[in-house]
């Protein structure tokens, strides 16, 4: 859309993929953004391109990415955020747990249970302790399925704590993108799908608002199209059960 409007997009693989160099799995949103910001640079210095006009454009995490390079980056000449978030990952996934268990219509005492368990299994992520976040999973299964065997409760444990516990995690959990937004004074546009269950609008748009204000930023749009989901689709409910 943006290329037949005519404006130049630059997209690039994610490290590891094609003829991108290094490994995915091992990186951060901080990794990501040093990717995003040679990708600006690369623009900069191209003969077909206006210098004085190539901004950021990021969905999701690249939200957070693109908030990283436009306060650091003066070259940076606006920033486009996609969804988002606008608080840290802890705030973001708690409440997108919620929001989808709400959807799918599990019963509130279910969804608390299961929102309180996750808290404390990221409080270990955030500071690094591995040993604790292991012993909490197991000893959560052992109350919850004593008569499992102890070879399934094993895989349990590493299947749960590999979904949380990586160097991407504990990033993105303990990053606030507003600390970034309250450095950008070029222009920024922010769009949020009003049945986002991933990257809640209420939850985010008016922490990057504040943010912005907080920059003394004066060309700040932001916009929530009311039924939408985390992918700009038009959605029922917003589940991810629907994209």
């Amino acid at each position: 859309h943006l290329t037949r409007a005519g404006i130049a997009v630059l997209r690039y693989d994610d490290r590891g993929t094609a003829q991108s160099w290094g490994d995915h799995e091992a990186a951060t949103s901080a990794d990501f953004a040093d990717d995003a910001e040679a990708a600006l640079e690369f623009l900069l210095a191209h003969e077909d391109i206006n210098p004085a006009e190539v901004g950021l454009f990021g969905h999701s995490e690249g939200g957070i990415i693109i908030g990283m390079v436009a306060a650091r980056n003066p070259n940076a000449a606006f920033a486009i955020s996609m969804a988002g978030p606008g608080v840290n990952g802890i705030e973001v996934l708690l409440l997108q747990n919620r929001l989808i268990m709400e959807a799918q219509q599990v019963p509130e005492a279910v969804i608390q249970q299961q929102v309180d368990i996750l808290a404390e299994m990221l409080d270990y992520v955030a500071v690094e302790d591995s040993e604790g976040l292991e012993t909490y999973v197991r000893d959560l299964i052992e109350e919850q399925a004593p008569q499992l065997s102890q070879e399934m409760k094993d895989e349990i444990v590493a299947e749960q704590t590999a979904g949380v516990d990586s160097a991407w995690m504990r990033f993105f959990f303990t990053h606030d993108p507003a600390d970034d937004y309250s450095q950008i004074t070029v222009p920024v546009l922010a769009v949020f799908g009003g049945l986002d269950l991933q990257v809640d609008a209420e939850q985010n748009a008016g922490s990057l608002a504040d943010a912005l204000e907080a920059a003394g930023n004066p060309d700040v749009t932001i916009v929530t199209l009311d039924n939408a989901n985390h992918l700009f689709q038009a959605a029922i409910t917003g589940s991810p059960d629907e994209y």
